[in-house]
């Protein structure tokens, strides 16, 4: 039960590690609580591992749009976590969830470009040969404004 705990521990070390986010809350003066927002949004209730926020503008008052990535854990799962991803479009009041975007996999979500067709977003994901705890591999994922689905470019 202990050397389970320790593991458990362990892993939660490592997710933290590989998940570094696009913005944190040191990293978004101005943008108000964007993990509360997000896991209140995307995952209610959960305990969540990281978060990213990746806005077409680092300015809030620029910023028209965004893609907000959430991993909320596992539970019972030794650390391991989902992932959620929504497109957000600015209204008068603030930021609103316009849709859910699905097949979107992989850790610190940054490098979007918001085009007028698509929304392009670069994760790290596992290579061949990687371990679970440590992907390697810069993945460009295309976003259709259509299905709202991300389809690999690369």
């Amino acid at each position: 039960m202990r050397q389970q705990a320790g593991l458990r521990l362990l892993a939660a070390a490592l997710c933290a590690a590989m998940v570094t986010t696009a913005a944190t809350a040191q990293d978004l003066p101005g943008w108000g609580d964007v993990r509360g927002f997000l896991t209140q949004t995307l995952a209610p209730g959960q305990e969540i591992a990281s978060f990213a926020w990746v806005p077409d503008n680092p300015d809030p008052a620029l910023a028209r749009e965004a893609i907000g990535v959430i991993y909320p854990e596992i539970a019972g799962s030794a650390g391991n976590v989902d992932i959620r991803v929504a497109h957000f479009t600015r209204v008068e009041a603030g930021f609103t969830m316009n849709r859910a975007v699905s097949n979107v996999f992989g850790f610190e979500p940054r490098n979007a470009r918001f085009l007028p067709d698509r929304i392009e977003v670069t994760t790290t994901v596992l290579g061949p040969n990687d371990p679970r705890c440590c992907p390697s591999v810069a993945r460009v994922w295309t976003i259709s404004r259509t299905d709202w689905s991300a389809r690999p470019l690369n």
